[in-house]
């Protein structure tokens, strides 16, 4: 006999804080399903755990459910964990991991644990995204300084920085680390990940989530086909101090095909230095 009922999930691999997007089909209508989350004991990720996450359930055409039709097909949502154990930090839960979902229906006589429960399993991924391109910002500010007074006597020690990248694709992620404290040695699974009491840690841009970095001027932290963003600031070169900068010397990890120029202008005299 084959089952008709299904469960499935919106994409394969998600990333933390992503919305995982759930659809299970075939249910006898009206029943109530519960649903399920793991960690794949034999996949279970980076933070040495193999989780398990707080189940749900939701009635066919119940006000939980996303089409509130009662006609055996569920749709229901659920939000990668941004962090360990709900402590506002750590290695998130699931991250590299294999999740295993379960939707459990009550069948048709409406009560979980009978012999017409009705049960259906799929799996997806929490995985680093694949970076398209690796980009190193050239030439220090110092460095820049010296051919500047190369070019020109009496170049101020102040040199204007300016980054600009254009995403070709929506949803581009950004792996922007800055070289200050040294580089990860993973970019897209930084250790030493951005935060306000961190701001030399690596920024992910692009993810919707704010407090591991957000890139200036994009709403909402997702990137749209043909966004520019711009990093603008002047960096000093004698002393350069440990203050952190958008500057030579950063590592940029991106997923998808950006456009990346750097220009470099003194601020006294006006000599600038154009490179993409």
């Amino acid at each position: 006999m084959t089952n008709n009922w299904t469960v499935s999930t919106d994409k394969n691999n998600y990333m933390p804080g992503d919305i995982v997007v759930i659809t299970a089909r075939g249910f006898a209508v009206g029943s109530t399903i519960e649903f399920a989350i793991e960690d794949d004991p034999d996949d279970f990720g980076d933070d040495g755990n193999a989780d398990v996450y707080q189940p749900f359930s939701v009635t066919d055409g119940g006000a939980s459910e996303l089409d509130d039709i009662a006609n055996g097909e569920v749709l229901v949502v659920w939000r990668v964990p941004t962090d360990n154990n709900g402590t506002g930090s750590g290695t998130p839960d699931a991250s590299n991991a294999r999740l295993i979902l379960t939707a459990t229906g009550s069948g048709a006589d409406r009560t979980f644990g009978t012999t017409d429960d009705q049960v259906a399993t799929t799996t997806f991924t929490d995985a680093d995204p694949a970076l398209l391109q690796t980009y190193f910002v050239p030439v220090p500010e110092q460095q820049v300084n010296y051919i500047f007074n190369d070019l020109e006597n009496n170049v101020s020690d102040g040199i204007i920085s300016i980054i600009s990248m254009t995403m070709s694709r929506d949803g581009t992620l950004i792996y922007y680390d800055q070289w200050e404290n040294g580089y990860d040695s993973n970019i897209t699974n930084p250790t030493n990940i951005y935060s306000i009491g961190n701001p030399g840690g690596t920024q992910i841009w692009g993810d919707g989530i704010d407090e591991n970095g957000a890139a200036p001027g994009i709403t909402g932290d997702i990137f749209k086909a043909g966004d520019i963003v711009v990093l603008r600031n002047v960096v000093p070169t004698n002393p350069r101090g440990t203050q952190i900068y958008f500057d030579g010397g950063d590592k940029i990890g991106a997923t998808t095909r950006a456009s990346i120029s750097i220009r470099a202008i003194s601020t006294i005299p006006t000599v600038g230095i154009l490179m993409s």
